[in-house]
């Protein structure tokens, strides 16, 4: 009986059997992972582990838009609706009439609020995860 013949034919059955439980572990991972992007396709990061906190890209009055490529969100995962958003520095100019000269004062940064947030889809959700609304 050859016994190397044997051993080489288990050894090989080994490997095999191993690439496959190793390919469809790693095909599960990436299945299981929860994606958001953009409507560019540009991914979406978490902002703290599996959360993500999402303001609106634009507003108008009191409404909020962002616009997606795709969320899937998977089981223990979080997105959280931001209803506010950041308004950008402004500037103003002061006439001074006591010695007619202008200034220029910088407005910081302000939070503002919104009452709807729209979010417009193109390539379908997913969610198993937990979608929160936030106000900032």
């Amino acid at each position: 009986m050859n016994t190397q013949g044997i051993n080489k034919k288990r050894v090989v059955a080994f490997m095999l059997s191993m690439l496959l439980i190793m390919q469809q572990s790693l095909t599960y991972q990436v299945l299981a992972a929860s994606t958001i992007t953009n409507a560019d396709g540009s991914t979406i990061n978490p902002s703290d582990g599996n959360t993500w906190n999402i303001g609106p890209d634009a507003v108008n009055g009191n409404t909020g838009f962002k616009q997606f490529d795709k969320i899937n969100l998977e089981k223990g995962d979080v997105l959280n609706f931001i209803y506010s958003y950041i308004k950008q520095k402004g500037y103003s100019v002061n006439w001074n009439p006591d010695n007619g000269t202008h200034s220029v004062t910088v407005d910081a940064n302000q939070r503002g609020t919104i009452d709807t947030f729209i979010s417009l889809i193109n390539n379908g959700v997913n969610i198993n995860g937990i979608v929160n609304a936030l106000q900032s």
